[in-house]
């Protein structure tokens, strides 16, 4: 019986009967069940676990460790804000640990550290392995949950009015990494996104990308999901998100 149905048609379907539902409710219940939704995902794919990492002694990855090195960051709050109409590109690239954000394929500016773009991160770090030439940004040891956002708006009467998305990801054993997209005050989406760009066609003057690294099994659960996964020897865009804007000329 399972087998009647493509995976993808009965994911639709429910997507499809839920919107339905959705549309009789009001603006601030919808946005309640789109976050419990997220929730529920979230706790769904999680495995608890009791925390004996923090009585563990100095490993790579350890909070208490990065901690004491000073290397646990404040969060940005880092928003991608453009003024010009035009097609807007932000990329980022794990060996040199650098954005680079372009008008129209001309550079505009750069920005370095993963930690210096992001609008908002919790329980994550960029990992680097000297040992195997591996770069990665993974969630803290002894973390069920770790999470990471960037976010881009407009300056002045403009508008988005599409957005596409393309990054490359790692995932072992259980790990999962949940997208969703967030526009304007809209409830969040959960996109799927890859090596393939995913283009959303929709007006908006701001959106949040935001990343939930989840699952994994034992002691290295916490390096089964792994965001922007790059060899040292190298250095391409990981992650690259393209904008176009436009003069807001009646309400969106």
């Amino acid at each position: 019986r399972r087998r009647l149905c493509r995976e993808e048609d009965l994911i639709y379907l429910l997507l499809e009967l839920r919107e339905r539902r959705h549309a009789q409710l009001s603006p601030a219940r919808r946005k309640y069940l789109a976050a419990r939704t997220v929730r529920e995902l979230v706790d769904m794919m999680v495995e608890r676990k009791p925390s004996d990492y923090e009585s563990m002694g100095r490993i790579s990855g350890s909070k208490e460790w990065r901690m004491q090195r000073g290397e646990m960051g404040s969060k940005a709050g880092h928003i991608f804000q453009f003024d010009t109409p035009g097609k807007q590109t932000v990329q980022y690239y794990s060996t040199s640990d650098v954005y680079r954000v372009y008008h129209n394929d001309v550079e505009a500016k750069s920005i370095s550290k993963w930690e210096n773009g992001v609008f908002d991160y919790e329980n994550v770090f960029r990992k680097v392995e000297d040992d195997w030439r591996k770069v990665y940004i993974a969630r803290d040891e002894g973390t069920n949950v770790g999470s990471i956002t960037w976010k881009l708006s407009v300056n002045g009467d403009f508008v988005f009015t599409k957005v596409a998305i393309k990054l490359t990801a790692a995932v072992f054993e259980t790990g999962r990494i949940i997208w969703t997209i967030e526009y304007d005050d809209q409830d969040p989406i959960v996109v799927h996104l890859g090596e393939m760009s995913n283009e959303f066609v929709t007006r908006f003057k701001e959106m949040k990308l935001t990343a939930r690294l989840v699952c994994g099994e034992g002691d290295l659960a916490w390096q089964h999901a792994q965001l922007f996964r790059q060899s040292l020897d190298q250095d391409s865009c990981m992650l690259e998100i393209v904008t176009h804007m436009e003069p807001s000329l009646f309400n969106y």
